[in-house]
Formats: C-alpha cells, sequence, structure tokens
C-alpha cells in the first residue's frame, strides 16, 4: 500500500477536531493543557485502528474512525441545540434520551459503511480523498489558530520579568520603611466569584442576605451592603485592585494586540505583591503559579479548555463525573486550605479566588452535590440554583473568617467579590459568545437593571485598625487606603467609576456610574 492510499485521515480530523475547538480562544489556553489533549486523542488513534483492524479490512476501519471522529465531537452541539430548542415529543435536552438516539444513528452509519459494496470497490480512491479532505482540513485550521494567536506574545514574555513592565517603582519601594502598626498585620484578601451585594440579592433574587451581612457585622466587619465593583469581568476587576488603577487608562493596554493577556500579567506583576513582598511578606495566591508554591492544588479538570472539550464531546455523558467533582474538589481545597491556615512569624499576604456562586452550580446550600448538572457552557442555570450556591458560600466565608480570626486576630481580612452575576442576560450583553458579540455590538450600554446586577458586589472589610475607607469606595481604592494607613504613603484616591465593556477585543469601556447611581436612587425610592 503506497502513501497515497495509505489511511492516516484519521489523525488529521483528530488533530483538526481538537485545533479548531482551541483556535477560537488559543491566546487563553495553556499549551500544556493543548499538549495533553492531542496527545490523549492522537494515542487513542492507532488503538482504535490496531482494534478495529482485527474484525475489518484496514481502509473501512480508517473510514469508520474519522466519520465516528465527526460524530464523537458533534454530539455536545447537538445536544446544545436540543437544550436551545426543545421537542415536545421527547426531552432530547438529557442524556438519557438523545444519547441512544444518538448511538443509533452512529451504529446504522457503521453498518452502512461496512456492507457498502462501493466503498469496498472504491476504497483506495476514497481513502486518498480522505487523506487530502482531512489535510485540508488541519489547513484551515492551522490558519484559524494563527490568525487568532497573539504573536506579541512571543516577544512580550521578556518584557514581562523586566522591571520596567511591573509597573512598580522598585526604588521608591526600597526607600519606604514600614512606619505602621506593628508586627505587620498578615493580609487575607478572599475573592469569591460572582457574589452579588446583600441589596442586589433583595432586588433582583427575592433572597435575604442578611444572616450573613449580619454574622460578618457580628465579628466586626465593615459590610457595604451597596458596593460595586469596576469592572464587569475578572481580569479587569482582580487587575485593577491589585495595580490600584483603572488598567484600561494605560496607554499600553490601548495599543496592545492582545488586551487580554495585557490585562492577565496584572495577576502576577502588580503594585500590591510587589509593595508587600518588599516589605518581606509571604506572598499565597492561587492567581498566580509564582506564588502558589503547591499549597493550593488544581485539577487539570478545571482547565476551561478541557471542559469545553469534555462539553463538546461525547465525553458529555459523564461531565458530571469527569468535570463536577473535579470542580468541587479544587473549591473545598482552597476552602479547607483558609479554614485550617495558621501564620508563622513572617508576615503573609493570602489572595485566593474561589468559584464560587459563580457557576457552573456544582453546590447545594449544604454543600452537597446538586442531582442534576447543567454545564456553564450549556443553557442558563436557573435563580435557585444560584441561590443554593450563594446560601453555600455564605456558610463557607463565616467558618473562613471564625478561622482566621481564632488563629490570626491582629489580621486585615477582605472579603469580596469580583463582579456580580448577571445570569441568562450575561449571554446578551457581555460574554465572548453572547449576542452582542455575534452582533459585534461594543457601542451598546445594557440596560440599568443588568448593569446594577453585574456590577453590586459583596464587601465586607476587618480591620483591627482603622483604615479610613470610605462608604461608597470601590475595590480600585481599596489598597490605597491600606497602604496610606499602614505605609503612610501618599497615594491619592481615584474617582469610584464603574466601567462596562463587551467581552470582546478591541474592548470599549463606558463609564456607566451615572446610570448605577440613578437607578440605586429609583430602587431606593
Amino acid at each position: 500500500m503506497n502513501l497515497k492510499t495509505y489511511p492516516y485521515h484519521p489523525y488529521f480530523v483528530v488533530f483538526f477536531q481538537v485545533l479548531s475547538i482551541a483556535s477560537i480562544n488559543i491566546n487563553e489556553i495553556s499549551f500544556t493543557v493543548l499538549f495533553y489533549v492531542f496527545s490523549f486523542f492522537l494515542i487513542s488513534v492507532p488503538i482504535l485502528l490496531f482494534v478495529s483492524n482485527l474484525i475489518i479490512e484496514a481502509r473501512i476501519s480508517a473510514i469508520i474512525i474519522s466519520i465516528s471522529t465527526f460524530f464523537f465531537f458533534s454530539y455536545g452541539r447537538v445536544l446544545d441545540y436540543f437544550i436551545k430548542n426543545p421537542v415536545e415529543i421527547i426531552d432530547l435536552a438529557r442524556n438519557k434520551f438523545f444519547l441512544p438516539i444518538f448511538l443509533f444513528c452512529l451504529i446504522i452509519t457503521w453498518f452502512l459503511i461496512i456492507k457498502s459494496y462501493f466503498i469496498k470497490n472504491y476504497a483506495d480512491s476514497i481513502t486518498t480523498y480522505a487523506n487530502q479532505f482531512s489535510i485540508g482540513l488541519v489547513f484551515i485550521a492551522i490558519f484559524t489558530t494563527c490568525l487568532n494567536y497573539d504573536w506579541t506574545l512571543l516577544f512580550s514574555q521578556k518584557n514581562q520579568d523586566e522591571k520596567s513592565e511591573i509597573y512598580v517603582d522598585m526604588q521608591t519601594l526600597d526607600k519606604l520603611n514600614y512606619q505602621g502598626i506593628s508586627p505587620k498585620p498578615n493580609i487575607y484578601f478572599l475573592i469569591f466569584d460572582s457574589y452579588p451585594s446583600s441589596n442586589v440579592l433583595n432586588n433582583y433574587y427575592a433572597f435575604n442576605d442578611s444572616n450573613l451581612v449580619n454574622d460578618l457585622k457580628i465579628r466586626g466587619f465593615d459590610v457595604n451592603q451597596n458596593a460595586r465593583s469596576n469592572y464587569c469581568f475578572t481580569g479587569g476587576s482582580i487587575g485593577s485592585t491589585l495595580s490600584m488603577r483603572y488598567l484600561h487608562l494605560d496607554n499600553e493596554f490601548k495599543s496592545s494586540y492582545n488586551q487580554d493577556s495585557y490585562i492577565d500579567r496584572f495577576y502576577e506583576n502588580n503594585y500590591v505583591i510587589n509593595r508587600l513582598k518588599s516589605d518581606g511578606y509571604d506572598i499565597i495566591t492561587n492567581l498566580s503559579k509564582k506564588y502558589n508554591n503547591n499549597k493550593i492544588k488544581k485539577s487539570l479538570f478545571s482547565d476551561d479548555f478541557i471542559q469545553l472539550v469534555i462539553h463538546l464531546s461525547m465525553f458529555r455523558i459523564i461531565e458530571k463525573d469527569l468535570v463536577v467533582n473535579q470542580l468541587r474538589n479544587d473549591i473545598q481545597s482552597k476552602l479547607k486550605f483558609l479554614k485550617s491556615f495558621i501564620p508563622n512569624n513572617q508576615p503573609v499576604f493570602i489572595n485566593i479566588h474561589i468559584m464560587v456562586p459563580h457557576s457552573p452550580f456544582v453546590f447545594r446550600y449544604d454543600g452537597s452535590r446538586p442531582k442534576y448538572f447543567e454545564s456553564a457552557f450549556g443553557k442558563f442555570e436557573d435563580k435557585a440554583k444560584f441561590i443554593e450556591q450563594v446560601r453555600f458560600a455564605g456558610r463557607e466565608i463565616i467558618k473562613i473568617v471564625d478561622n482566621i480570626k481564632f488563629n490570626d486576630p491582629d489580621a486585615i481580612i477582605i472579603v469580596q467579590a469580583d463582579h456580580g452575576y448577571g445570569g441568562e442576560d450575561d449571554m446578551k450583553y457581555l460574554n465572548r459568545n453572547s449576542i452582542a458579540a455575534i452582533e459585534n455590538k461594543r457601542d451598546q450600554v445594557p440596560p440599568s437593571d443588568y448593569l446594577d446586577q453585574r456590577f453590586g458586589i459583596l464587601s465586607a472589610i476587618y480591620s483591627p485598625i482603622d483604615l479610613g475607607i470610605k462608604k461608597n469606595s470601590t475595590p480600585v481604592n481599596l489598597f490605597r487606603f491600606i497602604f496610606n494607613k499602614l505605609y503612610e504613603e501618599n497615594n491619592e484616591y481615584l474617582p469610584d467609576n464603574s466601567y462596562f465593556a463587551l467581552i470582546k477585543q478591541p474592548y470599549k469601556f463606558h463609564n456607566i456610574t451615572d446610570s448605577l447611581n440613578n437607578i440605586s436612587r429609583q430602587l431606593a425610592d
């Protein structure tokens, strides 16, 4: 058998399927994770070919495997279609009903291929065309990937390691002496993703969060029940808080080819971490591999790309077991760390980002696993499930706070959300795959009630000393207040603004502070 008619197309079809999934968000995918996924599927191909060749002629079995690969990677997409477009006769949105029909179609396809005299008689020609077609698909996927990839990342990596890219004047830090309270207080900055303010929960979810608010107040926390985030997405919110400025106003952000990559660098390289590190603080955060030190472990199944591959493929059948348990373990690992942490003599800054109550909803209020799981990539998960996870997060917050206050009574504790939760409307106005993104509506500002939900955040701060934080201050000024008090710095306070942008590059930010003020007044009347 010559190379022209050798059935190598299954390898290229698998390669195409994986790369096509990765190509859209290639700048956000770890190449290590991408390598693992490619390796898994490409190793599976020769195993399948070997087994099938024992029963069926090699060229026929290769055709079956290539077609089955298309079936395999289309399962989740077809299931999502029926989730969004339900059939009245049978609930095809559920695996237990959809899977038998899907497998029946697949088996019928196998049978027709095996029994087809046309395929047997023209196996060489079909193999040749299949090889050429699969190579063409790979070239399309590579072209799309190259088109979407931010090539400046290849050259910016070394620049990010230079002190000029830290955006912190290290000489100034060296000159600053610690002039605050003694000993240096440990600082806990705990971010519960998408936890809304109590006012938002009450106004839009008919949920009274007073138990958490009162429990925090009893423990000495100052709780801002009408707190707001500065941005509507995690990277902007956390990056601006730790850098103590509005990142989208940076000239380099405006000119950056990949603005997401520009924002992401501030998880690790920011003023707060560098300032505290220069003063002898140990840094523990799950936002940076550099400072994690394996204290908080993360499962491979918690990676967004792997979750997406599982969601779109036939692995969707066991998605609950593959993803839910791992997500729960990752979250529980972070919570366990915080509930059991005991500081030593070295001052420490702990910055932990916890993916609750953010979707997908993998916890009931008591911490048990939900009976049914709907992936974050699927249909909107109803408000009741969100509130279940809010209640779970609230219970865990109190346990964490009690541990910290018992073992570290002089600590500064910040419990805050990065942004609020827009629910179903996130897919209308915000997300990369939203209606607004598809229609390229960067100039569109969503309705005020949506903005109120998306920007209203949990914000509770405990400090043994008065930090002087103003009542309606936003996170961008948080560490300006803290450092002005602890180090007697003279950081000027920035305007407390909120900026909305559709999550699609290039970003266009809208100052929606006045809209939020107006709806707050309307709801208060």
